[in-house]
Formats: C-alpha cells, sequence, structure tokens
C-alpha cells in the first residue's frame, strides 16, 4: 500500500493554524498565529496524527480501488492524490467535530467517496487534470463522455 497523499500536500489546503488545531493533541491553548500553528505542526504528535490520518485515507482508498483501476498509472495518482487529502482532512476533523454537521470537510469527504464507488463500478474515468477533483468527474456510463457536476454525482453516495 502507498500513502496518496503528503503532509505538505495537506498544508496546502487547509490553513496552518486550522490544521494544527484538528492534529495536535498536546497544545492546550487556541492556535491562532502562524508561529502557534508552525511549532505544533513540528510536534511528533502531531506529525504521527496526520501520517494516520493519511494512512487511514489510503487504506480506504485502496479498499474501494485495488483491483478495478490502474493503481500504477500517473495520470490514476495524480487523480487520486486530492481525494486521499480531503478524506485525510476529513478523518483529522472528526477527532475534533462530534459529527458531520460541524466537520468542515464532510462534504468533500461525500463527494471524495462518491468518486471512489464511481471509480470502483466503471462508471467514472480517472481525471488527468483534477482541478476540482471533489466537485466535477467525467462520466462515462454511455458511449458518450460527460463533466457531471457535485449534484448529479450524490447520486453515487
Amino acid at each position: 500500500m502507498a500513502n496518496y497523499t503528503t503532509i505538505a500536500l495537506l498544508q496546502n489546503r487547509v490553513r496552518p493554524e486550522n490544521l494544527a488545531q484538528m492534529a495536535d493533541d498536546v497544545t492546550t491553548t487556541p492556535i491562532t498565529t502562524t508561529a502557534q500553528a508552525t511549532a505544533s505542526l513540528a510536534l511528533a504528535g502531531t506529525i504521527a496524527n496526520m501520517n494516520q490520518a493519511i494512512t487511514d485515507a489510503s487504506r480506504l482508498i485502496d479498499s474501494w480501488l485495488l483491483g478495478h483501476v490502474d493503481m500504477a498509472d500517473a495520470d490514476t495518482l495524480t487523480s487520486i492524490e486530492p481525494h486521499c487529502a480531503y478524506i485525510a482532512l476529513y478523518n483529522l476533523a472528526t477527532r475534533r467535530f462530534m459529527n458531520d454537521e460541524n466537520n468542515p470537510w464532510a462534504g468533500s469527504y461525500k463527494n471524495a467517496m462518491a468518486w471512489l464507488k464511481g471509480q470502483a463500478r466503471g462508471e467514472l474515468h480517472v481525471q488527468t487534470n483534477p482541478d476540482s477533483p471533489s466537485t466535477m468527474v467525467t462520466y462515462s456510463k454511455s458511449s458518450t463522455d460527460r463533466t457531471i457536476t457535485s449534484t448529479e454525482l450524490s447520486n453515487y453516495v
């Protein structure tokens, strides 16, 4: 099993203060400055929590996609990375929020899971340039490819 995203890529998707709040088990005061976030994100426990969230997200992806898509293909890996990051961020956020209603990553997680299910069914193509990975996918149930919206994607959830 490979990890399909990295801590650096998680950091590109969320403000450092927010990522530190989700992953840090040590700091007891609110993390409100970039300096506090940088210090928090360097803690061994925080790094371990982020790595665990990435590993769990990657395992989830493997459970849906192994045997259904070519996991060694560069386009596949490029397409999987954003979805893995969104699942990992959701995993981190669930450590702090009691339910999906309060989890800011719940929508991205739901869309990523819909994408995984569509991939596993062979109904969605791997995106070669996932600019908006969890909101637009290429759909190919018929002989004509088209792009569908996140609303249509919810049919796969």
